[in-house]
């Protein structure tokens, strides 16, 4: 930029001294020129102020941003729970498996993708007992009657027994064995039965001869997610 004064001050060839109004022309447009630099000034200043502004806001908005997040993480995590129990067994389910007959009940598929692949009334359930000099022996049986095949996925340990007396249990086949941590497919196929066995020896768990007297016995097979129970079979130990 110029300065403003040159031409008030004149040169060497040309020796008029400015008049008056001449100089305070030439004021006048200084100071425009300067209230135009203050005005620019003051505009950056309200711009940089409202940045800063939006800056410090900014977690807030990344808070509400991780409170949403974490509220669609939550409904998704309970959607599998809600398909879960949508896919359960109703009552009328429930006790069409109680009138398949004595120490009998049905396995229904686990859920709706299993629907398709696995037939509608699952597998058969039931439980024997045969004597056994001093207690009894147990056989788990569980069949497919369909024809079609049908695929569980089971844990482990695959089945198991327990007696009970009243509400209380007194023994359980499984009580102190090592389960093994893994879940591998069973495929059953139409009208195929597997069968598992153990023998009970009239012990409780700490090894302390029972009354005898009238139990009930229960097979479980070790399905997964869930296990799935026969109906109490009663049988007597000794004598009833």
């Amino acid at each position: 930029m110029s300065d403003p004064f040159d031409r008030l001050r004149g040169s060497s060839s040309d020796p008029t001294p400015p008049t008056v109004d001449a100089i305070r022309s030439r004021a006048r447009r200084i100071q425009r020129r300067r209230y135009t630099a203050i005005a620019s000034s003051s505009v950056v200043l309200v711009m940089l102020a409202g940045i800063g502004l939006f800056i410090r806001t900014r977690p807030d908005v990344h808070r509400t941003t991780t409170t949403t997040n974490a509220l669609a993480g939550s409904i998704s995590t309970a959607a599998p729970t809600l398909a879960e129990k949508a896919a359960a067994p109703t009552n009328s389910s429930a006790a069409s498996g109680a009138f398949a007959g004595a120490g009998e009940t049905r396995l229904q598929p686990q859920s709706a993708d299993a629907t398709a692949a696995k037939p509608a009334n699952g597998l058969v359930l039931s439980v024997d007992v045969a004597k056994h000099a001093p207690g009894e022996d147990f056989t788990l049986k569980a069949c497919n009657e369909q024809a079609t095949s049908f695929t569980e996925q089971m844990r482990g340990t695959t089945y198991d027994f327990e007696v009970s007396r009243g509400s209380t249990v007194v023994w359980r086949w499984s009580f102190g064995k090592m389960q093994p941590q893994y879940v591998a497919a069973q495929t059953w196929k139409p009208h195929e039965c597997k069968t598992w066995s153990a023998t009970w020896d009239g012990h409780d768990q700490s090894g302390k001869p029972l009354a005898p007297g009238t139990y009930d016995v229960v097979g479980i097979l070790k399905a997964y997610p869930n296990d799935q129970r026969t109906a109490p079979r009663s049988f007597c130990l000794d004598v009833c």
